[in-house]
């Protein structure tokens, strides 16, 4: 299942690097960054309802998110100026959409909808100014997302 996964990697976010961050030192050694953007839903849910056999229907996910604010946390190792390698987790608050009929349940008085999303997985990313002040990188990786819809009403 494909969720958010684009709009999470455009996420435009900002890192903080002890390594970077010293003036005179070649920036490897340990790095951590933390981020945070808005995501844009696109992309398909399948098997709707849950546990829906094969060839269940689908829906779109800017049917049941208008969209997700995520904190990420990035952790790894630069290898030399030019190459980190980590890990990274982020948790998303998720924004229910009921203007539609998706989530029909979410719009009735009494009734209370949240949302969330969740991604982890590892990272490689290649610095093309490692040592300049600003520092474009490229990169890529693996990882796996839950995303997660709950209501609940009084009674």
């Amino acid at each position: 299942m494909r969720i958010f996964l684009f709009s999470g990697l455009v996420a435009v976010g900002m890192a903080v690097s002890a390594s970077a961050m010293a003036a005179d030192a070649t920036p490897t050694g340990v790095e951590v960054g933390l981020r945070t953007g808005y995501a844009i839903p696109l992309g398909q849910i399948q098997g709707l309802p849950p546990n829906a056999p094969a060839g269940a229907p689908t829906a779109d996910l800017s049917k049941v998110f208008s969209g997700v604010i995520p904190i990420w946390v990035d952790a790894g190792y630069r290898l030399n100026p030019n190459i980190y390698i980590g890990a990274f987790f982020q948790y998303g608050i998720g924004l229910v959409n009921t203007a539609n009929d998706a989530t029909p349940g979410c719009a009735q008085s009494g009734v209370s909808c949240s949302a969330s999303d969740m991604m982890f997985g590892i990272d490689a990313h290649y610095h093309l100014m490692p040592d300049q002040t600003i520092d474009p990188w490229v990169g890529l990786g693996v990882g796996y997302e839950i995303a997660s819809l709950s209501a609940s009403a009084q009674g």
